[in-house]
């Protein structure tokens, strides 16, 4: 059974291909409090080719050959974290994942400090 998020993100994927437009509206689950909640990160920024986002962010590898497949999943267990955050646009510069020159983001892997 697909989780709620999951249904939704198949509601919206087929509508956007079929061309509809799309609006999502609704009201935030009341913020139950539990004392002083507050979850701290360690981050560590990378230099990312923006190719390789659709693959970090969402899963889709559409589009990466076998072997940058490979080389990306070499490098997402080199660099294991909770959460990736994109940050800005850097223009052309090296890839801290193949190396090469591309058009980067700033990426930061954030993973959460247990206290």
């Amino acid at each position: 059974m697909a989780s709620p998020l999951e249904a939704l993100r198949h509601h919206v994927t087929g509508a956007i291909e079929r061309g509809e437009a799309v609006a999502i509206v609704g009201h935030p689950a009341p913020i139950k409090p539990k004392g002083d909640l507050i979850m701290r990160f360690n981050t560590v920024t990378f230099n990312v080719a923006e190719h390789w986002l659709g693959a970090l962010i969402n899963g889709d590898e559409t589009g990466l050959e076998d072997a940058e497949s490979a080389q990306l999943a070499e490098w997402i267990a080199a660099n294991p974290c909770d959460h990736y955050s994109v940050g800005i646009d850097l223009g052309f510069c090296r890839d801290d994942i193949s190396g090469l020159l591309a058009d980067c983001v700033e990426l930061d892997l954030m993973t959460a400090v247990q206290s």
